[in-house]
């Protein structure tokens, strides 16, 4: 315990520093008065015993500086010095204090974005169970092929396309996939929908999603439940599930929330879940869509003449699924290049 108590003892020596320091100067004092009347019994002149009894003592400056640091910590009494310094030389500066404290500032906000982005999608998996179970689907065309109208998602590279959007029939296709996926799931973003609360309306980003899509993330309602297969069914009532974000934005954070209507553009639907906070969604990372709803709904959503969703040539959805645990990212692929 000896160290312990050297510690604290050294701790305690960072406070009361100008009577530590006159307790110092007066033992110092003491003992040179002392030993100059040694000297001086001793038949030394006035001048020569204090010169003897100096000389005898060593620096002064030396010995109290040897003090300090066995009485304190040298290296938190230098910092707390040299702080005192810096905002006593920023206090006469305020210009250059104002500029130092905005580039600070600047630089830390830059750095955290930053540090946001990358922990969110090169770190952190999707707040979702057994993630690393999770497939994006994307494709590769042949060389110098003509591609069909294709919404988003593509790029060409050395003469191939290259894209993560697929038809609504090829979706189908790779539902019927057993052997490797336990779920197979869809949604294509809605970047402005108009949505309407108490004759007040505004513009709200959405996303439309099959009826696995909850399920196959493994992801439950904070309030209310998601949507599921059953509300994708023909004649079933339009519904929407709203983000925690807006949530607590739009409609303060209202519990009662589960059962009212909304009008979205000029569909009356069922509010029938709130997600999780920490459910972001899977389209861009940070940023959930405000209101989810089902795909059977695009039509409608879209306000389109005709479904062109039944098209093979119209490509908007994207594709996820979840990997069966026995089955690997190769035997996925192969079982899927066929379709």
């Amino acid at each position: 315990m000896t160290w312990l108590r050297v510690l604290l003892a050294r701790f305690g020596g960072l406070f009361f520093q100008r009577r530590r320091e006159q307790e110092l100067a007066d033992e110092i004092r003491n003992h040179l008065e002392m030993q100059i009347e040694d000297n001086l019994h001793q038949g030394m002149s006035q001048e020569e015993a204090r010169y003897q009894a100096l000389r005898q003592f060593g620096g002064v400056e030396q010995v109290k500086e040897t003090y300090r640091e066995r009485r304190s910590l040298p290296i938190v009494e230098t910092t707390l010095r040299d702080l005192r310094y810096g905002l006593r030389m920023l206090r006469k500066n305020p210009g250059f204090t104002a500029i130092a404290t905005l580039s600070l500032a600047l630089g830390i906000g830059a750095n955290t974005a930053l540090f946001s982005v990358i922990d969110a999608v090169l770190l952190k998996p999707l707040p979702v169970a057994k993630p690393e179970q999770l497939v994006l689907f994307s494709w590769r065309s042949g060389p110098n092929r003509t591609m069909g109208r294709v919404n988003g998602y593509m790029r060409e590279d050395n003469g191939q396309f290259v894209g993560s959007s697929f038809s609504y029939l090829t979706y189908q296709q790779f539902r019927a996939q057993q052997q490797v996926l336990t779920e197979v799931f869809a949604f294509e973003p809605i970047e402005q929908l108009n949505v309407q609360v108490n004759e007040q309306a505004e513009i709200a980003s959405g996303q439309l999603v099959s009826g696995g899509y909850y399920s196959g993330l493994a992801v439950n309602a904070l309030l209310g439940r998601t949507i599921t297969d059953a509300d994708e069914m023909a004649g079933a009532a339009a519904v929407a599930v709203l983000s925690h974000p807006y949530w607590q934005r739009r409609f303060a954070g209202d519990p009662s929330i589960i059962g009212k209507t909304v009008n979205i553009n000029n569909i009356v639907c069922s509010i029938i879940g709130v997600t999780r906070p920490e459910f972001s969604g899977t389209l861009q990372i940070g940023q959930s869509p405000d209101v989810t709803m089902p795909l059977s709904l695009w039509q409608q959503i879209r306000q389109s003449q005709g479904n062109n969703t039944q098209q093979p040539w119209y490509w908007f959805l994207r594709v996820m699924g979840r990997m069966k645990p026995d089955v690997n990212f190769e035997q996925v692929r192969a079982s899927l290049e066929s379709v």
